[in-house]
């Protein structure tokens, strides 16, 4: 999969947003019930994170059902990533991650760093922004699940298609993520995203 990330990485360090003019076209809409809500702190951090957000893969734990059909309104959703390399070839390793964390929802796990999670997968209004995943799930890799808003805007064709989404990182300036704005994604992997 570093197929897809690579040629995407590349395209995002050419055309990056360098101007707060050109990053302001990337300002979403903020759904009403944002205001108040965790989430408007993951969209006040999208500044820094198109000023200095590295590419890494995300995958989705859970999300709003509503993201899967056409609509206008933008949804919560968890998701799992890395920034360890060994993710960029193997894309599927994270997908069963994000599978073995969305088994933890509703369940009481002895070890004291999954039952958080599972307490937080449950509870669909919690908003962890870097909370790591313990090494027994990760394979002693570094991996965290993050809440963010997902903007149909970001996304090519406005739904989720996949599992799978390039997400901006920078967390030596916010623990929060976004979703790679989809002119960014090279062409192979729209294409990706597409068929899947």
């Amino acid at each position: 999969m570093r197929r897809l990330l690579d040629p995407t990485r590349a395209l995002w360090d050419q055309r990056r947003p360098r101007s707060w003019r050109e990053r302001r076209r990337y300002k979403p809409r903020q759904p009403s019930w944002v205001h108040g809500d965790l989430l408007q702190r993951q969209l006040d951090a999208r500044d820094s994170l198109l000023q200095q957000g590295e590419v890494v893969w995300g995958h989705l734990v859970q999300a709003n059902s509503q993201l899967w059909e056409p609509g206008k309104q933008d949804h919560p959703a968890s998701l799992v990533y890395s920034p360890d390399p060994a993710y960029d070839d193997c894309l599927p390793a994270l997908g069963e991650l994000a599978h073995e964390l969305y088994l933890l929802k509703g369940t009481q796990p002895a070890d004291p760093a999954a039952k958080q999670l599972a307490a937080t997968l449950t509870d669909e209004v919690s908003r962890p922004a870097r909370d790591a995943v313990p090494p027994t799930y990760s394979h002693e890799k570094e991996a965290y699940l993050t809440t963010l808003l997902v903007h149909r805007d970001h996304l090519p064709g406005g739904v989720l298609r996949a599992g799978f989404v390039p997400l901006l990182i920078a967390p030596q300036l916010t623990p929060w993520t976004l979703i790679l704005p989809g002119e960014f994604w090279s062409p192979e992997l729209q294409a990706a995203w597409r068929d899947a």
